[in-house]
């Protein structure tokens, strides 16, 4: 049986989707104390709706992530598409447009706004909104951990 998958999706796959992946791939894995969520049926995911394939994630959401010690440089740009969407188990989007966008491809999956409220796009900003947009995804994966926790097997 194939893993659980959470995807997360933004804009270009480049700042806040990457690093929600990040993040919650770290509270899950400490919380099920497992270094390979695979083995307890899930993975971790992220995309963009008009990503540049293959791109890296921006400088500056970098070295956001490095200060509460997650690492992003490996990571390269992935577009969402409707099958990555469909085959989601849980499908979260940093704005309202993003999540409009997610259903409008065929349904399948349950798909959500990961915040409150929009988690505005830091992009070309200074470090400070990185920073701004750091808080409110740790905060917005922090409050979705329990749907997370309830999908492994």
């Amino acid at each position: 049986m194939p893993p659980a998958t959470i995807l997360f999706v933004c804009t270009g796959n480049i700042c806040r989707s990457p690093l929600a992946e990040a993040v919650a791939r770290r509270a899950l894995t400490a919380h099920f104390q497992t270094v390979d969520l695979r083995t307890i049926g899930l993975h971790i995911d992220s995309a963009g709706t008009h990503a540049l394939v293959g791109n890296p994630t921006t400088a500056d959401m970098q070295t956001a992530a490095t200060e509460i010690g997650l690492d992003l440089s490996r990571h390269r740009a992935t577009q969402a598409d409707a099958r990555s969407v469909a085959e989601a188990s849980l499908v979260y989007g940093m704005e309202i447009q993003h999540v409009d966008w997610l259903r409008s491809q065929p349904p399948g999956s349950p798909i959500g706004l990961l915040g409150r409220t929009n988690i505005q796009d830091p992009y070309g900003s200074e470090l400070s909104e990185y920073r701004r947009a750091r808080m409110e995804i740790v905060e917005a994966v922090r409050m979705r951990i329990p749907e997370m926790i309830a999908l492994a097997s």
